[in-house]
């Protein structure tokens, strides 16, 4: 059995007609001295919960497939939002050399890692979350192994992304993807034209609570908000060879232009996001397996215009330049077919001080055919 480095998506064309029941637990018990991830100096992204008795990304569905067309629902629970999300509701069509997918989906159609206790730089820098679910529509032409997409996802779809225009379209995406046998890699590019959203720290450098709205009105007024647009970039490389051995490597580039607005002025902006993820496995034993990962991210602002400093302290955006780092070891122990024992420890220096979280925990994935 082969490691796996790679989030798993439905692959509709090789799957039989019918209909599966899915059930997929993730529950842990982390321990660390702070209930919440770092806040980032990020515009309007927030922290992210890390501490007690988490089960956030469990989720139950179905999934189906009749001749040409195929159908997904999945409903999971988040620990950001402290509730169940509808985080997938997509009706898929397949024909030869293409398809094309409508209504609530993943809209970065690329690689990404594995999920682990804790949700991944890269992940908490782009969206403060870890999932990404958007409303729209996908044309993919090309094969499961070798394809390109693009798509076209409503307001909501990305972290202040807003129909401003009213065309239905908040954010545009490109993918695509080459598999040569054990290699594949895959790239994605994503544009949101208009973006606005509040700050997640206040003028004393207090973090906010998270949220998916802002008050427009209240821009430039109680509030300090970016205004602008949003490009993302987006690349993942896995090698899993027929070997108890495999390595992931993904990277992320953002960058927004537009404005800050707050009670002190308005002032150009330009917010820069960098990160880069190593994931590397092997598998000790048939039931043993152990991971290791290093992720990094590097944040940079700049700002300028009247009372530029005190609008950048409105926004909490005074640390200019950060690059926090994480690294960890996971230890897997596979009781059952589905469920796997989780045991991992962090070295998180994304603060002043460096924070050890430990993590144990169970992963259930358990599917079922029904029809």
């Amino acid at each position: 059995m082969c490691p796996t480095l790679v989030q798993a998506h439905s692959d509709a064309d090789d799957t039989a007609d019918g209909l599966t029941a899915k059930l997929y637990l993730d529950v842990r018990q982390i321990d660390s001295d702070f209930a919440q991830t770092a806040g980032l100096p990020l515009a309007g992204v927030s922290s992210v919960t890390q501490d007690g008795l988490l089960w956030g990304r469990s989720s139950i569905g179905l999934q189906g497939r009749w001749q040409a067309l195929d159908a997904e629902l999945t409903a999971a629970w988040s620990d950001q939002e402290d509730q169940v999300l509808l985080d997938h509701a997509r009706l898929g069509w397949q024909a030869e050399g293409w398809r094309v997918d409508a209504g609530r989906m993943n809209p970065l159609d690329a690689a990404q890692p594995n999920a682990w206790p804790v949700t991944n730089l890269l992940l908490q820098g782009l969206l403060g979350d870890d999932h990404w679910h958007a409303d729209g529509a996908k044309v993919q032409l090309g094969s499961r192994k070798r394809h390109l997409s693009v798509g076209a996802y409503g307001q909501g779809s990305y972290v202040g992304a807003i129909d401003q225009d009213q065309s239905g379209v908040a954010l545009y995406s490109m993918g695509g993807q080459w598999q040569q046998s054990e290699l594949r890699l895959s790239a994605a590019l994503a544009y949101a034209p208009d973006v606005i959203r509040q700050s997640t720290r206040d003028s004393n450098d207090v973090l906010l609570p998270h949220t998916h709205s802002t008050n427009i009105a209240d821009c430039g007024r109680t509030l300090t908000c970016v205004d602008g647009d949003a490009k993302i970039g987006w690349l993942g490389l896995t090698w899993q060879p027929d070997a108890p051995y495999a390595l992931g490597l993904y990277g992320l580039a953002r960058q927004e232009d537009g404005v800050l607005n707050g009670n002190n002025g308005v002032v150009d902006y330009r917010g820069e996001l960098y990160g880069w993820l190593v994931d590397g496995s092997y598998r000790l034993a048939p039931q043993w397996q152990v991971h290791a990962r290093v992720e990094r991210l590097s944040i940079e602002h700049r700002i300028k215009g009247v009372n530029a400093s005190l609008v950048t302290r409105d926004a909490g955006l005074l640390d200019n330049h950060v690059e926090p780092l994480r690294y960890g070891l996971r230890v897997d122990y596979q009781v059952l077919p589905q469920a796997t024992l989780q045991v991992a420890a962090y070295d998180d220096q994304t603060r002043d001080q460096s924070d050890t979280v430990l993590s144990v925990g169970v992963v259930v994935d358990w599917a079922k055919s029904v029809w």
